[in-house]
């Protein structure tokens, strides 16, 4: 099945299947990386295939096939060098995003594939490194309870995927080989906590929209009257929702992007939503984030305004393919964004996990 479907992959995407064989992890001085000796991005892709087809033989091993060939498709293009070695910072969410497009088409010849699982694997896939003598252990393992608890079936497929990740390579040092694999001897025998159980009803909820320009995130909630938004179980009616947008306050105060003072503009409207968030907070208002709101970091300063004793915090999370978004952003006469700026959230852009909501959604178009 390997063979197959990377082969697919070649006479698909030639052009990135290429760039894996030229791209190496080593530096341009020579100097190698230690913990890929091995060389080029594709013939770590082939040795982390290798891995799986010894060790991994049930029925859900498409996804983690797929998810091995298109996991370092971002180091392709976010190389960089310090003096002496290369690090390929976020590529994993450049590798997440540009996947989207290519597991659209790769489902019309495999049709047993899970996109959303594939792309959790390739998002996730560097989240799992837990040192056992580390200060705050008891605090990793209390996120992982968080990520991953309430799906033990979905935790035991990423943990196959990191593993296969971290052996398909070869190290400098025998001792990093040897910590890696007393790593996964701990990670095999710890076993998720399930905490959403205890989740108590919430009064209120807040909604993040999460998504590039262009995504779709406005057209969503014009388009949906915001009737799915919450499930039924949820409080609130759809007319009671804050909706705290940039674009809206742009366009009320008539500042446009297009502007030479286009950052002043976008710094305005920001400071503006955060007045108008802290006042529906006030209110115990449900509200609607209406923003890119891509990194964790980003959403973790939002979402701490909210008590957790109080709000159900939810994100939906629009995975348009960046060729949909392209000519999304073509049609917009409000909104010119250069194609820069869409890679530098691509760049930015990390998949939603459960240590930050109580509900993930996610929109496949």
């Amino acid at each position: 099945m390997k063979d197959k479907i990377l082969n697919w992959f070649k006479k698909n995407y030639n052009e990135f299947y290429e760039q894996m064989e030229i791209v190496t992890h080593d530096h341009s001085n020579g100097n190698k990386n230690p913990f890929h000796m091995e060389g080029t991005i594709l013939v770590h892709t082939k040795m982390v295939l290798d891995w799986l087809e010894i060790n991994e033989n049930d029925n859900n091993s498409i996804n983690l096939i797929f998810a091995a060939i298109l996991h370092d498709l971002g180091k392709i293009f976010t190389k960089k060098e310090d003096e002496s070695r290369a690090h390929f910072k976020k590529h994993e969410n450049v590798s997440t995003y540009l996947s989207i497009d290519i597991l659209k088409m790769a489902k019309k010849d495999f049709p047993d594939i899970d996109i959303i699982k594939i792309l959790k694997l390739i998002a996730w896939h560097g989240s799992l490194w837990v040192r056992k003598e580390h200060d705050n252990l008891e605090e990793n393992l209390k996120i992982l309870d968080y990520k991953y608890g309430h799906d033990l079936t979905f935790y035991k497929d990423l943990l196959t995927f990191v593993e296969a990740d971290a052996c398909g390579r070869t190290f400098k040092n025998s001792e990093d080989e040897d910590y890696i694999l007393e790593q996964f001897k701990f990670l095999n025998n710890f076993i998720p906590y399930d905490k959403t159980k205890y989740v108590k009803e919430k009064t209120s909820e807040v909604v993040l929209l999460v998504g590039l320009s262009g995504s779709g995130k406005s057209t969503y909630l014009s388009n949906n009257n915001f009737t799915d938004i919450h499930s039924t179980n949820r409080i609130g009616l759809h007319d009671n929702y804050e909706i705290i947008s940039v674009d809206n306050i742009l366009s009320k105060g008539k500042l446009n992007y297009n502007s030479i003072d286009y950052k002043k503009n976008v710094k305005k409207a920001f400071d503006q939503t955060m007045k108008d968030m802290l006042e529906a907070i006030k209110k115990d208002k449900n509200v609607i984030i209406d923003m890119t709101n891509l990194d964790k970091e980003n959403r973790r300063r939002k979402l701490s305004k909210f008590p957790s004793s109080k709000y159900h915090k939810k994100a939906i999370v629009f995975l348009n393919g960046i060729n949909e978004i392209k000519s999304n952003l073509l049609k917009r006469e409000d909104k010119k964004i250069p194609e820069s700026v869409i890679f530098e959230q691509m760049l930015n852009f990390e998949l939603p996990n459960y240590d930050e909501f109580d509900e993930i959604e996610f929109k496949l178009y």
